[in-house]
């Protein structure tokens, strides 16, 4: 099984993720007036040639019908129209619905839906899986996420800072930098 992270403080830091709430944020800049109405959902083989070919970071989405929070954080974060603009912007966002029986290919190989629970250690919905552009697994985010924390997450993320450091770190110097007057 590949590692999930290099230093393993991503991966560490998916407990870090649930304290986000409690986090400061600094501000974004403003974000062009190109949105779309609602985020651009890609199917699995076509979000993931399409990040190849972008190198932009892949987002997984995986959720099930029967899930409220997971309809909670489509109603809620993924219905923020920032989080839209962001996503659609920087990420090739894939929803994956973890029940399905609709046959993809993954690596070459057939398989379903349902099978990339496993591929992704995915237990419990919702849960976001964020994957470098190639499929290199960053870290994964269990549970519901509200618009302001998951702004947060989407930050360290397309600015790669999970190579470098914690996202409690990341947070921390915006908000540092965001006191200085920058």
């Amino acid at each position: 099984m590949k590692r999930w992270v290099r230093s393993g403080a991503a991966w560490r830091s998916g407990a870090a993720l649930i304290l986000l709430g409690s986090l400061s944020f600094w501000t974004l800049p403003l974000l062009s007036a190109e949105a779309t109405e609602g985020v651009n959902w890609y199917r699995y083989e076509e979000g993931m040639k399409k990040a190849k070919e972008s190198d932009k970071p892949i987002l997984l989405d995986f959720y099930t019908d029967w899930c409220g929070w997971c309809k909670k954080m489509d109603k809620e974060t993924y219905g923020h129209r920032e989080i839209q603009q962001l996503l659609n912007l920087n990420f090739i966002p894939i929803k994956i619905n973890a029940e399905s029986k609709e046959p993809i290919k993954v690596d070459g190989k057939e398989m379903k839906m349902k099978d990339l629970t496993r591929k992704y250690a995915v237990r419990a919905y919702p849960t976001t899986v964020f994957l470098e552009s190639d499929g290199t697994p960053i870290t994964p985010l269990a549970g519901y996420s509200d618009a302001a924390s998951f702004r947060k997450v989407l930050g360290f993320i397309q600015e790669k800072a999970y190579k470098k450091m914690s996202l409690e770190e990341f947070t921390k110097q915006r908000s540092e930098f965001r006191g200085t007057g920058h």
